[in-house]
């Protein structure tokens, strides 16, 4: 949708976000102004994520154009965890499961055990962690470090949204058992 648009008539990412927000989070999306071209499949996506989500939706704007829909096995843990702590920090990595694309993995730094929340980054980002040369600084902690270094999250739940904050935090992720 965005790579045959003309680079001068691309939305900005605040944009749509802002846009996003009226249907999944039902707030006004303001006076964004999106073309139709562009309007319709963030429609179809906020469709796709409501009628995707049987425990509430938990959406990720991070530091980044781009925003992550994020899955748990056990999403009240995080929702119970991140009502008491608006405001944390997080471990970040990539783990090895059977998918068709790589798949990223966020707990709290200091109770690691408390949730899991996994998400998939944009195609174009993987392939250039991937594409990395032998011997150059990772691109993955880079990513980390500058893309993900910061993260709103909103989840929903019927007619309830509420916020959170996360940040990255190096440091290796230790999980108990």
């Amino acid at each position: 949708m965005l790579e045959v648009t003309p680079a001068a008539e691309r939305p900005k990412v605040h944009e749509i976000r802002t846009y996003l927000r009226g249907p999944l989070l039902e707030m006004d999306a303001g006076d964004v102004d999106l073309p139709d071209a562009i309007r319709g499949p963030l429609d179809y996506l906020a469709q796709a994520l409501h009628s995707r989500s049987q425990l509430g939706l938990v959406l990720a704007f991070p530091a980044a154009p781009f925003v992550l829909g994020l899955a748990s096995d056990d999403l009240y843990g995080f929702v119970d965890y991140a009502r008491a702590h608006p405001t944390h920090s997080v471990r970040l990595r990539r783990i090895n499961q059977a998918a068709s694309h790589p798949v990223w993995e966020l707990r709290s730094a200091e109770h690691p055990e408390a949730y899991a929340l996994r998400f998939g980054l944009p195609e174009r980002v993987e392939a250039w962690i991937v594409e990395q040369d032998e011997g150059m600084p990772s691109r993955t902690r880079y990513v980390k470090r500058s893309m993900l270094s910061t993260m709103t999250l909103y989840w929903m739940d019927g007619e309830h949204a509420q916020t959170f904050q996360l940040r990255y935090e190096p440091g290796e992720l230790r999980l108990d058992g």
